[in-house]
C-alpha cells in the first residue's frame, strides 16, 4: 500500500490532475496479488484500499 501511496498521493498538488479511485484500485490490486473480478473491474479489497488511502483534506475532483 505504501507504494501506490507514494506514486499517487505524496507529489500530488492542486494543479495536477487527480487519479481515478479505479486506476489506484488496480494498481492496488496488482501490488497485492488480487485478480480483477469478472466485469474488469479491481477487487472489492483494493477498491477499498484505495478509497482509504485517498487523503482526506483534497478538493472534490
Amino acid at each position: 500500500m505504501r507504494a501506490a501511496v507514494a506514486k499517487y498521493w505524496e507529489g500530488y498538488t492542486t494543479d495536477k490532475r487527480q487519479p481515478t479511485q479505479k486506476e489506484v484500485a488496480i494498481e492496488l490490486g496488482e501490488l497485492l496479488g488480487l485478480s480483477l473480478m469478472k466485469n474488469k473491474e479491481p477487487a472489492r479489497k483494493a477498491v477499498n484500499l484505495a478509497a482509504a488511502i485517498k487523503p482526506v483534506d483534497l478538493p472534490d475532483a
